[in-house]
């Protein structure tokens, strides 16, 4: 799915209403239709609403959302949030359409003695500002947004939390902006959705599909994308009846330190779950009776060096290599990663974990790195390899100025993990779950991605799916489990469970 800014959407909106034709007020009748419907989804007419309008289209969506609760038999009490008389048109034909309904009860806000009582179990509609708002939130709308935000009520704000940006909320005071229990947008997820800024004022977000020109959709550029389950199950090979072990790679796994020889076991069943068809460990002599009999399937490469990696094997006969996990950061491994580096040639790489905070030591190793490896930090790794950022906005672009400078792919890992391209693209990941924010599950992707590219998937499609795949088991285990008691392993053993689903959809489309 594509991603736009706020005025790219805007302009399709406007596409739509010029080329459907439709009225704008009557798209916004269609789009709040769809509200309507997912609003008596979850809450019932004994609840008491109450909804602030403000002066803009947000607040016309309010209004239409108003009258056709009231129609409906709700209980709803509306407050105007007009900080001038500057109205869009279009709130001003729903404010007139609602008035004359005598159950109607509207009260304009002036000041705090015009704020209601609203108790544990009434609802909170905000529809004071939108995502088009380009400034913090002041006078009354401050005030009602602090006053929103001390109710016990549960709160669902349209389109987004007011005072919430639908882009970069880098620097807007979070005391400015309402704490939503559902967030209810339009057609697309804004990108500000996707990333951690302000992540506890949207609460849980919902997209409804309004029915915007298909064309204009198309048409418009983006380099933002949300992947889902049908954009990576169009990636998916299928296994071919007559081929053989060799038919899928060999990976080099070179992962391990005394102490840490449990994530070169996590990553290697990652890997052969994920259908690579043969794998060699490079060890410490120190786990290679772990790694044998946790793993039969592996073949293991023992290092002269009982503790950690030290002498690089014979590279000739691996597809592709993926190094870090569980390595440590001695001297002599640091030298190991330059040495692998100066004579991996053009074979794909995955570096993850010590392998980036060495590199982060060493960055003028970059130049040595193979155009279209992967690179898989969590922020805190991401930051040692460029700089500190205070938020995820910065992180974001830099990671994607890291994949075009570098001709990586960048896996920024977190929820929704971003995928950085080289070309400039960027996308989001819409699987997994915050019970994955566990050791040893980033082990596990590492191993995943090094068996998709030992498969012949390109980087960023190999990134993709990886990532889904990931992510998408983490869900199944919690059809088990809970997110506290999710581990690595758990993953593992849906790995398989992951493919199936994704080659149901390919069935479905």
């Amino acid at each position: 799915m594509k991603l736009f800014t706020n005025s790219q959407i805007s302009s399709i909106d406007s596409y739509t209403v010029e080329h459907e034709p439709i009225l704008s007020v009557n798209l916004m009748e269609r789009a709040v239709r769809k509200l309507f419907d997912w609003f008596k989804t979850k809450y019932n007419h004994s609840q008491h609403i109450y909804l602030f309008a403000g002066p803009g289209k947000n607040g016309g969506d309010g209004l239409a959302l108003a009258r056709m609760l009231i129609i409906d038999g709700y209980r709803v009490s509306l407050f105007l949030v007009h900080e001038t008389d500057n109205i869009a048109d279009e709130t001003r034909i729903n404010l007139d359409r609602l008035v004359v309904n005598p159950k109607a009860s509207v009260v304009k806000v002036e000041s705090y003695f015009d704020f209601p009582v609203i108790g544990a179990g009434d609802v909170v509609v905000d529809a004071i500002f939108g995502a088009g708002l380009s400034r913090p939130c002041s006078g009354i709308s401050l005030d009602v947004v602090k006053f929103i935000n001390s109710s016990i009520a549960e709160v669902v704000s349209i389109d987004v939390p007011t005072g919430f940006r639908g882009e970069n909320n880098c620097g807007v005071d979070a005391d400015g902006v309402v704490k939503a229990s559902w967030t209810v947008t339009f057609q697309f997820p804004k990108i500000s959705f996707l990333l951690s800024d302000l992540a506890e004022c949207l609460g849980n977000w919902v997209v409804l599909d309004i029915g915007l020109h298909a064309g204009a959709i198309e048409n418009e550029e983006s380099d933002f994308y949300y992947f889902e389950a049908q954009d990576v199950a169009a990636v998916l090979k299928n296994r071919k009846p007559f081929s053989h072990k060799g038919t899928y790679g060999h990976v080099l796994l070179c992962a391990g330190s005394k102490g840490m020889i449990g994530a070169a076991v996590l990553a290697s069943k990652g890997c052969v779950r994920a259908g690579v068809g043969l794998l060699t460990v490079h060890l410490p002599a120190c786990g290679v009776d772990v790694m044998q009999s946790s793993l039969p399937e592996a073949i293991v490469s023992t290092d002269a060096d009982s503790d950690s990696l030290s002498v690089i094997p014979d590279m000739s006969k691996f597809s592709v290599v993926a190094v870090g996990p569980g390595l440590g950061q001695k001297t002599v491994t640091q030298m190991f990663l330059r040495e692998l580096l100066s004579v991996a040639g053009a074979k794909p790489m995955i570096l993850d974990a010590d392998a980036l905070n060495i590199m982060s030591l060493n960055p003028e190793w970059w130049s040595l790195v193979p155009e279209m490896s992967i690179i898989t930090p969590h922020p805190g790794e991401f930051d040692r390899l460029t700089e500190h950022h205070s938020n995820a906005w910065s992180r974001m672009m830099s990671a994607i100025d890291f994949a075009e400078t570098h001709k990586v792919v960048v896996v920024l890992k977190g929820h929704n993990t971003l995928v950085a391209s080289p070309d400039g693209t960027a996308f989001f990941n819409s699987s997994g779950n915050a019970g994955m924010a566990s050791g040893g599950c980033g082990d596990v992707l590492t191993g995943i991605l090094a068996a998709l590219m030992a498969q012949g998937y390109q980087a960023t499609d190999a990134a993709l799916l990886g990532v889904y795949l990931h992510g998408l088991a983490g869900d199944i285990v919690l059809g088990r489990q809970s997110e506290e008691s999710l581990i690595a392993s758990d993953i593992v053993e849906e790995i398989g469970a992951a493919f199936k689903q994704i080659r149901s959809v390919i069935s479905d489309i």
